[in-house]
């Protein structure tokens, strides 16, 4: 892994390596999407074309209350998903079909093309399943464009499992260096 402060995760070594693949890993917020958002404002000033989306994060007071999902190539936003006491699912969230349809749209072969970096925010237990952004994730795997994927520091190990990859790149949001070692990476050939 190329300078990966957390190669550790990833323990086997018979996977696919994917080298344009970086992760932007940490705990739930400590501050992934805000480091994905001044990787979105430098790429946009040295005119990448952008892919993808990102996943704005709602509040109601101190407490997480959803996210709106941001397409990085129109900026149209949809609501991905809110809190809701009748919720089953991890964290109390319930997931909206129109921001599910619209990050899929963000991620097929058509809108991709031409792209030169590809975000997914984020890829966690709901992939793992087969739901969310599953039925885009193996077509990704094996483009050549490069892609910054946000995941759980605690979903890394199974989310690479998951599509037998290896990635580039596995970096702490939260780490002093993140913001050299992504650069680095980012203009390595």
């Amino acid at each position: 892994l190329l300078h990966s402060i957390h190669n550790s995760l990833i323990k086997d070594t018979n996977m696919h390596e994917c080298n344009n693949i970086c992760i932007i890993t940490g705990t739930p917020q400590c501050g992934k999407t805000t480091f994905l958002q001044k990787i979105i404002t430098f790429a946009r000033t040295q005119n990448l074309n952008l892919g993808g989306f990102i996943a704005i994060g709602l509040w109601d007071g101190n407490q997480r209350a959803g996210f709106i999902l941001e397409d990085l190539t129109t900026g149209n936003q949809v609501p991905l998903s809110g809190r809701s006491v009748e919720s089953t699912e991890p964290g109390g969230y319930v997931f909206f079909k129109e921001g599910f349809a619209a990050g899929l749209t963000t991620l097929t072969p058509e809108a991709l093309a031409g792209k030169d970096l590809i975000f997914i925010d984020e890829v966690g237990w709901l992939e793992t399943r087969g739901d969310g952004w599953a039925q885009a994730l193996p077509h990704l795997v094996n483009s050549a464009v490069r892609q910054i994927w946000v995941v759980r520091e605690s979903m890394v190990p199974k989310v690479c499992a998951t599509w037998n990859f290896k990635p580039g790149l596995i970096i702490n949001a939260t780490d002093n260096k993140a913001w050299n070692i992504f650069l680095e990476w980012l203009n390595a050939k």
